[in-house]
């Protein structure tokens, strides 16, 4: 019981701290090796969400000079197939999408701090994958708004769930390169969207959306299996080591208290208690009686108490006085 004691105190302690440290010599923390899947799986999920950013720059064209059957335009070009005007398309590349960010990026920070940062992550991806997708199959303007106004509030959430993320899985001497491994999805994002002109030209501007959101949503596969919140593992832990500590305590006093009821009958039978004796003798009258006599018994059963300690108390007396006799 008391190697349990110490192991929930010894949980209790670990779960105030980051569960990727280990204790080194002399009691000194130190931190694991550098944690580079998780890193990797941070990167994967945000090039995607640049990827899924940028991709609208790509699909568009106002060129006047364009010549290309109608028919070929619509399936490369989104402006086209939709109807919209470069005055729309200011819209939509701008506030349609970091207005909504601009709104949800008050709140990302609480959210980040609230849940499991690694799930946050994953299903924020695969929110705007979904929308981005749905983009993908619009039939009118209004409809591209506002999925790409949906993905603005999915991808706010990613950058301080990421970098508190880093911060507390990364060796102290290691954050900075972290934080820069982690910044190349801005650039390698972008770059895959500029790329996104030949998947343009080879699958249209549908096809090219609809392949981008299946990207994301297997970096959100990958981001739910790899990505681990410390905070949210150290929760867990602590709770079930309490839980079991909890229980040997309370079975601990279970035996106590029936060792405690043991030793007391048991020094009560040896002493000859009248008490302990009168108790038994109405427990098997109890049990050996029919119902209506059970009163009867009782009083019976008082009434011998009662003599024998009447008697016991007579003959006290006798025996001083034979004692007394005696020295005499």
């Amino acid at each position: 019981i008391s190697d349990s004691s110490s192991s929930s105190s010894s949980s209790t302690s670990s779960g105030k701290r980051n569960p990727l440290v280990k204790e080194g010599k002399g009691g000194e923390e130190e931190r694991k090796k550098f944690p580079h899947l998780m890193l990797a799986a941070l990167l994967l999920v945000f090039v995607s969400n640049q990827w899924s950013r940028a991709l609208i720059y790509y699909i568009n064209n106002f060129n006047p000079q364009m010549n290309l059957p109608l028919d070929e335009a619509k399936r490369l070009y989104a402006n086209i197939d939709l109807g919209y005007d470069s005055t729309a398309y200011s819209w939509l590349a701008s506030f349609g999408f970091t207005g909504t960010f601009a709104i949800a990026s008050i709140f990302a920070g609480r959210i980040a701090d609230s849940y499991n940062r690694g799930l946050v992550v994953s299903v924020a991806a695969v929110i705007w994958s979904i929308f981005l997708g749905m983009g993908s199959l619009s039939g009118d303007f209004s409809h591209l708004f506002a999925s790409r106004s949906a993905m603005g509030l999915a991808q706010a959430v990613t950058t301080p769930s990421s970098y508190t993320l880093l911060a507390e899985i990364t060796p102290k001497e290691k954050i900075a390169y972290a934080n820069s491994v982690f910044s190349l999805g801005i650039y390698l994002g972008g770059g895959l969207a500029s790329l996104s002109i030949l998947l343009d030209q080879s699958i249209g501007w549908r096809g090219a959306g609809i392949a981008v959101s299946g990207f994301g949503l297997v970096s959100a596969l990958i981001g739910a299996v790899v990505i681990r919140d410390p905070r949210h593992v150290a929760t867990t832990t602590t709770t079930t080591t309490t839980t079991s500590a909890d229980a040997a305590t309370g079975d601990k006093d279970a035996d106590d208290d029936a060792d405690g009821h043991a030793v007391t009958i048991a020094n009560r039978k040896e002493d000859n208690d009248p008490i302990y004796a009168g108790s038994n003798a109405a427990a098997a009258a109890a049990t050996t009686t029919p119902v209506a006599d059970i009163t009867t018994t009782t009083t019976t059963t008082a009434t011998t108490e009662s003599s024998s300690l009447n008697d016991s108390s007579h003959s006290a007396p006798l025996a001083t006085s034979s004692s007394s006799s005696s020295t005499k």
